[in-house]
């Protein structure tokens, strides 16, 4: 559907118009398409499924990341590689892992599986380049890895505290694809303390759960090659 594209938020064929509500900020409306909406939202089609629709109220405590769902639906555009780096490079601004984790919740509420798809790709990419990549800041120079490990678990602890316990939680995510992919994220590197455990535990128990199953995948995988968590013991 990237051909739609230049009919996103213009009048041209529009036969929709969405009401955007947010917490304190005025009504914003866009216009839309409904067979754009219909074939990329599961929610959206059910919302727009009888005869005669041409006004839809929305209310997202996000603004920003509906109108980026809805640029999603026009194009199947997710540029997580340009997020991601900003937020590697330390000090320019970026609103990953937070914009990820945002992206999925929504992905779920409107049934568009591509999307939270998407968001997971981009905090496996975020969280496992972190330390690949040269985090150059022209005022401040290279930056360490030691520099760049305490953004890494500040990162992770926001991460957490967003996806099990954030204002857009409408539901149990245990065991969620996003969940195990914080999982893998937390404890592959193993760059946390178990201290570092402890608090991330302590954030939300049901985090641990993702861990436990982020370990039997890691565990089950090993062992069709052979190994035990990375460690390269012959176990057949």
């Amino acid at each position: 559907m990237a051909g739609a594209f230049p009919f996103y938020g213009r009048a041209e064929l529009s036969d929709l118009l969405l009401r955007l509500h947010a917490p304190g900020s005025p009504v914003e409306e866009i216009r839309a398409h409904k067979i754009v909406l219909c074939l990329h939202s599961s929610l959206l089609r059910e919302c727009l499924i009888e005869e005669g629709v041409s006004t839809l109220d929305v209310v997202e405590r996000e603004p920003k990341a509906f109108k980026a769902m809805l640029q999603f639906l026009y194009t199947s555009n997710y540029d997580y590689e340009t997020e991601n780096l900003a937020a590697v490079n330390n000090f320019e601004p970026s609103e990953a892992p937070t914009s990820h984790v945002v992206a999925f919740h929504l992905g779920k509420k409107y049934g568009v599986p591509r999307l939270c798809k998407a968001a997971i790709a981009g905090i496996d990419q975020l969280f496992s380049n972190w330390n690949k990549r040269k985090s150059v800041n022209k005022d401040r120079g290279s930056l360490s890895i030691p520099v760049r490990k305490r953004w890494w678990i500040a990162k992770l602890k926001t991460t957490v505290s967003i996806h099990y316990m954030g204002p857009y939680v409408s539901g149990d995510y245990s065991k969620s694809e996003m969940g195990v992919a914080i999982a893998r994220a937390a404890i592959f590197p193993h760059c946390l303390s178990d201290d570092d455990l402890v608090e991330l535990f302590a954030l939300s128990p049901i985090f641990a759960i993702d861990v436990v199953l982020a370990l039997r995948y890691q565990a089950k995988n090993a062992g069709r090659r052979g190994e035990i968590l990375g460690d390269g013991d012959d176990t057949t």
